[in-house]
């Protein structure tokens, strides 16, 4: 069953509730004929990106910023607010504003919330949140807690893994990505598949500057390691020897179900 199926029989049984029922990766937009609607969500953790722009004519959505700004009249100007934020606080620049971006005339959709368009209105709703306050979880010895958080961990991992093509995941160094890795190739046996793992290094004149212990700007090292150690992985290894440097990510431990 494709997503797209899957998310119209969820709206179909549950309407503007839908989003609440599916867990994963997903941002989409549906247009609900009986009423009108244009009916769109993002997932509760915001790792897709659903990005809109308002005009006299026209309500624009799309995953990514770059075909709003091509649209007609699209003012590129900077939000110079959001940037100043970035600056300040890069690894939570969406914590002062989730709904502003980099230009001023592009909104997005904050985290676990959903949109409905009727006659040309938009109104946002959130239909998820953590409450801290919850209750406590306990359990009577350490292996306890090791056990009830690999079950966690093996169940987020697998529903981020869902997908009838090829399995790719970021995989740095650290632990982070790493145990992602390792729990998602246990799943992979299974069905006979390899995971195959992207991995960025220094470009060949990169001058090493982090003169720490705690710090290494080329994880090669560690990453061989790790594909040694679990087994049925395909390392692919980049440098972008033609790029910029981007900013790294906070994500690197998100499984990508793109296709291969």
């Amino acid at each position: 069953m494709p997503d797209s199926l899957l998310i119209v029989l969820a709206y179909d049984r549950w309407g503007q509730d839908a989003p609440r029922h599916l867990i994963g990766d997903f941002a989409f937009i549906l247009w609900d004929e009986r009423k009108g609607m244009l009916f769109g969500a993002r997932d509760f953790s915001g790792s897709r990106t659903l990005y809109y722009h308002r005009s006299a004519q026209a309500l624009s959505f799309c995953t990514t910023i770059g075909p709003l700004l091509a649209l007609p009249g699209t003012d590129k100007q900077p939000n110079e607010q959001w940037i100043a934020d970035y600056l300040a606080i890069p690894i939570t620049v969406d914590s002062i504003d989730c709904e502003s971006t980099v230009y001023k005339s592009i909104e997005q959709l904050p985290p676990a919330h959903s949109f409905s368009v009727i006659d040309g209105r938009i109104s946002l709703s959130q239909f998820c949140e953590i409450r801290p306050n919850a209750g406590a979880i306990r359990f009577k010895s350490d292996e306890e807690y090791e056990e009830a958080f690999r079950d966690v961990f093996t169940t987020a991992v697998n529903d981020c893994s869902r997908t009838r093509l090829q399995l790719g995941s970021q995989l740095s160094g650290g632990l982070d990505s790493s145990s992602v890795v390792s729990f998602a190739v246990r799943s992979l046996k299974r069905e006979n598949k390899r995971l195959h793992t992207f991995s960025y290094y220094p470009v060949d004149d990169f001058e090493d500057f982090t003169a720490s212990r705690n710090r290494m700007a080329d994880e090669r090292p560690f990453i061989r390691s790790i594909v040694n150690h679990v087994g049925n992985i395909e390392p692919h290894y980049l440098n972008f020897p033609d790029k910029s440097p981007p900013f790294r990510s906070g994500r690197l431990a998100g499984i990508a179900r793109n296709a291969l």
